[in-house]
Parts: structure tokens; sequence; C-alpha cells
């Protein structure tokens, strides 16, 4: 390991880690959309980053009270990521997009996916972070399945259906909703509406069956250079892609094929570095 990677990697754990191995192909002028008050870290010089997320920090503290001492980072841009996506980008403009668990909040994962494709120039790159539906409080949820996020799609949804809310009520919070009075129910969902629920949970292959999707039948054209599988680091939630745009230079079968190659040689590789950083039980 180089001298550089090693004084990054210096004091910072197995997450902070793995997310700094990410940053790297980070570089240039781009938007990190959703960061709330976990911005993905970058750490290589040579990037700018501007913030798009739907509050303010008043806003924020206001409908997640138990964050009040947290360090939320000031929008540049406030949008409604659900209404208006990527809208207020024109077409080619950024270097890079970093999308940290946010995806998994939205009413229209393809919708987001395709409008981050618009904006990043040829050859930019997103950062694309989820939180793996085994390991949080979606472990009892049914996944979100691929026919799901096309009908999503395919509708245009952009605002979160109360379907979605109750049986997150249902399943996340163990609610019986049946039971609950008219004006309690009411009362969750509006302050879910707010705060904002997971709306939709993957594993990494469920979601990467999404990306193959908006690859073949979308003409999104993704390389991907990069990953973190879902062991990739000790006690890890979570699992993220590194994409980078190759625009009409492939045809999606070929795009499709490069993908799912890249995808398995990554996965056997970091098994390989996970097994070998696994903190032994007794320690």
């Amino acid at each position: 390991m180089s001298n550089v990677v090693t004084s990054i990697f210096a004091g910072h754990g197995y997450r902070e880690a793995a997310l700094c191995s990410l940053s790297r192909h980070v570089i240039g002028n781009g938007i990190e959309i959703g960061p709330g008050h976990m911005p993905f870290p970058v750490f290589i010089d040579g990037a700018r980053v501007s913030y798009v997320d739907c509050w303010t920090p008043e806003q924020s503290r206001t409908f997640f009270p138990e964050l009040q001492d947290a360090d939320f980072p000031h929008p540049d841009y406030v949008v409604d990521l659900n209404r208006e996506r990527l809208a207020i980008f024109s077409d080619e403009t950024c270097d890079f997009v970093i999308a940290s668990h946010i995806i998994e909040h939205l009413a229209n994962p393809i919708g987001i996916i395709e409008d981050v494709y618009r904006v990043l120039r040829p050859g930019g790159i997103l950062v694309l972070m989820v939180p793996n539906r085994h390991r949080t409080f979606d472990e009892f949820r049914d996944p979100t399945s691929l026919q799901h996020v096309i009908e999503d799609y395919e509708n245009g949804e952009t605002q979160v259906s109360t379907e979605h809310l109750r049986e997150y009520i249902a399943n996340v919070e163990k609610k019986d909703i049946a039971a609950m009075a008219a004006d309690e129910l009411e009362a969750h969902m509006t302050l879910h509406r707010l705060r904002s629920i997971h709306v939709h949970c993957w594993n990494e292959f469920e979601f990467s069956e999404m990306l193959s999707h908006t690859i073949l039948n979308l003409g999104i054209a993704w390389q991907l250079v990069d990953m973190l599988t879902p062991d990739a680091y000790p006690e890890s939630i979570e699992f993220g892609y590194v994409l980078r745009k190759v625009g009409d230079t492939i045809d999606p079968e070929s795009c499709l094929k490069m993908f799912v190659t890249n995808r398995n040689i990554l996965m056997s590789l970091q098994s390989g570095i996970a097994n070998s950083v696994r903190v032994p039980e007794n320690a």
C-alpha cells in the first residue's frame, strides 16, 4: 500500500477506510444527494462537493429531534428529490454524483438513477451506497421486487404511497395496524412522510438486478469500476458501487456482460480481503 493511501487510512476504522477507498474515484466538481448529517467522506484533494438535500439543517433538527447535536451541512440546493429529482441541473454538468443511503428513501429509484446518469458528464462517476436489508431494521421485511420498482418508474411515482407507509409501520415498528385508532395511524403516517422512511429494501444481489435492468432496458451504460461488497469489512450493514458513465460507446448487451463480469471479479476479490481482516471471535 502506498504511503499516500496509508496516511489517509491511518486512524480510521474499517468502514471509514472502506469508504475512503471508494472516494479515491471522486474528482472534479460534483454533488452529493441526501447527505443528511453523515455526508460521504471525500478525502482526496481535487474534488469539490455541493450538497443537495430535502431540508435545511433547521428543518432536519425539527424532524429529527434525536439528532439535535448532529452537524448537518447546509445544502447548496434544497430540492424535493421525489418530485423534482435533479431537474435543477443541466445535462452532463457533473463530474460525479454521490448517493449514499438515499435511494432506499425515494419513491422512484430507477427514476433517480436515470436522472443521475443524465447529469453526469461522459466518464463521470456515481458512488452509490445502499443499506443491506439483512443487517438493518429492514430484516423482517420482504425485499422490494424488480417488478415493483419498474412499475414505480413507469407510473412516474413522485411521492411515497400510503401502502409503503403502512407496510413500514407494520413490519419495522411492529404495530398492529388493524388495532390502531384512525387518528393514531394517520399521525404515524404524517410523521413518516415528514421524516422519510426506507421505502424500499434490498440485499446486494436484488439491487444489482435493478442496475442490470437499467443497463439492458433503459440504455443506462455503466462500467462497474469498484465495489463495496456486503462483507467488505467487519459488521458491515451496507454495500456499494462505483459506476462510470460510458455513454453510447457500447451496446446494452455487451455493457451488461461487462457489468456482471466486473461484479463477479470484485465480489471474489473482496471476499478474500474481508476474510484476511476478519476480527477473531475471541478478540
